[in-house]
């Protein structure tokens, strides 16, 4: 039994060393099928990989230049957005300064008529001494007028006894006329009777008919000679009527009205001229007087017909300014023809002095608050004839400083009338009566309230050189006049603008006499703002070298006081704070003494009070940045003045502005580098603080920081590790 179990174990062993064997070859089998699909598989997948890596490195390539035609783009309209924003920061300025001398100019028409309205008094004045020296005259014509009136009467009665004839003759005419018709019939009737006797009755028909004829011819003579007679007493009467209200204390206008309309000499016509001048120089009421009783309109028509004759055309124009002084009247003198006649009369008669004088007086006066007047004047080349007046006439004062005036209100409308005036060498002329009458006070005034508004087109710098030293004169002689201070800082601040005539206004003098009438006037907020103005522009040049003039003269110290004084003026704000900034940076020194002021507090307060403005937080920053520049106390101080959080504000609210963007990161930096182991002030910038300044330097990669060198400093802050 055993050895049959053995023999069945050693089948069985067998049988399973068969299988164990067949199971390895299975196996080895199965290894190198592994092994062949290993190999396939890698092949496959490296090919697959192969041609997938190829894709994306292509994809990348693309994505690539996509990514940077898009950040070109990008920096595309970036700098569309600035270039917009530039110049529409450039265009509010403009339309700043256009209200600013709009402004001027209309404060400048106001006193313009008080002035003239005063002249026209003093001149009306003149006239009614005139008129009181004639009283005695009116007296004895007042005689004569009754005497005439007792004659008048007389004619009147025999005026009534050649009705009642005439009404006779006119009865008896009618009669006439009846016993002919009474005749005609008669005559028709005995017609039939006789041939003969009808002969006869035709014999006396024709008799009575050259009776009736001739009793017709009559009475036209004496219709005729009626008429004349009426329309002679017609005319007596008017003329008694005329000389009556000229004695007449009531109503002495319609009296003035009436004789010059019945003027039939130059003489007449003149004389009525001047007593209506005189008339409506002396009050509102009389000018409308004279206006509703037609004056407006005789005067025109006589000034038509006594073209030819100085004296008329003098008086004429003297009594349209005076008359022109009433709104209501300059609109219809404008319409009658009354410009177009003015300036007639001063072509007409080039070097008479008087003419010229009142003409530009009467053209002021016409144009100062009517627009339909002025385009009127400049249409029909006013311009040019102002011009030549001055031009020829150099030596009188009266008629250069009435140009002036005249100029000046023309410069402080539109563009085309300022273009004219440049064009044809009105700066020339302006300065040239400035030089002439140094010492009067309403030439330099009127001249400086003109150049006002012309300098900024000129571009020859001779003439910009001219304009300065008379400007220069003007606010040395006149130091109290605040007209002539602040039409001084204005044309300085605007020329200081230009980098080309920064040099010429600086070595003028012009800083100290710009901060000195900041001094004088410290509650003129428009000399403020354009003093600000000034000091900016020269302080940002350093090439010049004004910083330590500007300095030395009190210059930051009257910029604190103007931000002090006027703390919700954005321009006064934003330049005073340039200022500021350009001292601050020019040395250590500086930058010392300004810190010694509340300069920072005010930059502060003043980026919070007009948040938004890209000036005022523009050269806030630019302000902060100077100050806290290796300067650790200033640094405390925009810290604990909440600096820091009007700065990154800044930032905030003008993200596409480079100039905002590129000082207040300058600030930033300056600060964070002077106070590198102030934790808390470090603190105040995350998190929200270091994304905004990666933003501005993500979107403004391109773009230098604006900022100044410091020659006595070791570190250059305008250099790129700066």
């Amino acid at each position: 039994r055993l050895e049959g179990k053995t023999v069945l174990f050693m089948q069985m062993k067998d049988s399973l060393k068969e299988q164990s064997e067949e199971l390895i070859k299975n196996k080895k089998y199965t290894e190198a099928l592994s092994v062949k699909l290993e190999e396939t598989d890698r092949g496959v997948v490296g090919q697959f990989d192969k041609k997938i890596t190829k894709l994306l490195e292509e994809s990348e390539k693309k994505i690539k230049e996509l990514t940077e035609q898009i950040k070109e783009k990008d920096h595309i309209i970036k700098l569309n957005q600035a270039t917009f924003e530039q110049f529409k920061n450039e265009t509010v300025e403009q339309f700043k300064q256009k209200d600013d001398a709009t402004k001027a100019s209309n404060e400048m028409l106001e006193q313009f008529k008080a002035e003239m309205k005063e002249e026209l008094m003093a001149e009306s004045k003149k006239q009614g001494d005139t008129m009181q020296r004639h009283t005695t005259t009116t007296e004895e014509l007042s005689k004569k007028t009754d005497e005439q009136v007792a004659l008048f009467q007389k004619h009147q009665e025999q005026y009534q006894t050649h009705s009642k004839n005439y009404e006779q003759q006119r009865s008896f005419h009618q009669d006439l006329i009846n016993s002919v018709a009474e005749l005609r019939e008669q005559v028709k009737h005995l017609s039939t009777e006789s041939e003969s006797r009808a002969a006869q009755q035709d014999k006396g028909m024709n008799s009575l008919v050259t009776q009736v004829s001739s009793l017709f011819n009559t009475s036209n003579e004496l219709s005729q000679k009626h008429e004349k007679s009426i329309a002679a007493l017609k005319y007596e009467l008017v003329g008694l009527n005329a000389k009556k209200a000229e004695s007449d204390p009531q109503d002495p206008c319609r009296g003035a009205v009436l004789r010059l309309c019945n003027a039939e000499s130059s003489t007449e016509a003149s004389a009525s001229l001047n007593t209506i001048e005189s008339l409506a120089g002396s009050s509102e009421e009389n000018r409308m007087s004279i206006a509703i009783k037609g004056g407006i309109e005789v005067i025109i028509k006589q000034l038509k017909l006594f073209h030819d004759f100085s004296k008329v055309q003098s008086a004429g124009c003297l009594s349209l300014g005076s008359m022109a002084l009433n709104d209501d009247n300059c609109a219809v003198i404008g319409k009658e023809g009354g410009v177009e006649i003015i300036l007639d009369a001063m072509k007409s008669f080039p070097s008479h002095v008087k003419i010229q004088e009142r003409g530009c007086l009467a053209l002021a006066v016409l144009s100062s608050g009517n627009i339909t007047n002025k385009e009127k004047l400049v249409k029909n080349g006013g311009i040019k004839i102002i011009l030549t007046s001055m031009v020829s006439l150099p030596s009188e004062l009266r008629l250069q400083e009435r140009g002036c005036v005249l100029l000046a209100s023309l410069a402080g409308s539109r563009d085309e009338e300022r273009e004219q005036i440049v064009s044809q060498g009105g700066i020339t002329t302006i300065l040239k009566a400035m030089n002439a009458f140094g010492k009067e006070t309403r030439i330099q005034e009127k001249g400086s309230l003109a150049l006002v508004n012309l300098i900024g087109l000129e571009e020859s710098l001779p003439v910009v050189t001219d304009c300065v030293d008379a400007i220069k004169n003007a606010m040395k002689e006149f130091k109290q006049n605040a007209v002539i201070q602040k039409c001084g800082c204005r044309i300085f601040g605007s020329l200081s603008a230009v980098s080309a005539y920064q040099k010429a206004v600086g070595d003028a003098g012009a800083i100290e006499l710009v901060l000195y009438a900041m001094n004088q006037f410290v509650s003129d907020i428009e000399l403020q703002r354009w003093g600000c103005y000034c000091i900016g522009y020269l302080s940002s040049n350093l090439a010049v070298g004004f910083c330590g003039k500007i300095f030395r003269s009190q210059g930051a110290e009257l910029a604190v006081a103007a931000m002090t004084n006027f703390p919700k003026d954005s321009e006064i704000q934003g330049f005073a704070a340039y200022a500021l900034a350009n001292l601050a940076g020019t040395c250590k020194e500086y930058r010392n003494e300004v810190s010694k002021t509340s300069a920072v507090e005010l930059i502060v307060e003043a980026m919070r009070t007009h948040g938004g403005d890209p000036t005022v937080q523009g050269f806030g920053c630019l302000g902060l940045a100077t100050l806290a520049d290796n300067n650790v106390k200033n640094a405390k101080t925009i810290g604990a003045a909440n600096g820091v959080e009007s700065i990154l504000e800044a930032m905030r609210t003008c993200q596409d502005n480079d100039i905002v963007q590129q000082n207040a990161c300058l600030a930033l930096g300056n600060i964070s580098s002077t106070l590198w182991n102030d934790e808390q002030q470090l603190n105040k910038l995350a998190p929200d603080g270091f994304e905004i300044v990666l933003k501005a330097s993500t979107s403004f990669s391109k773009e230098k920081a604006h900022v100044q060198d410091d020659d006595d400093e070791e570190d250059d802050i305008g250099s790129d590790d700066g």
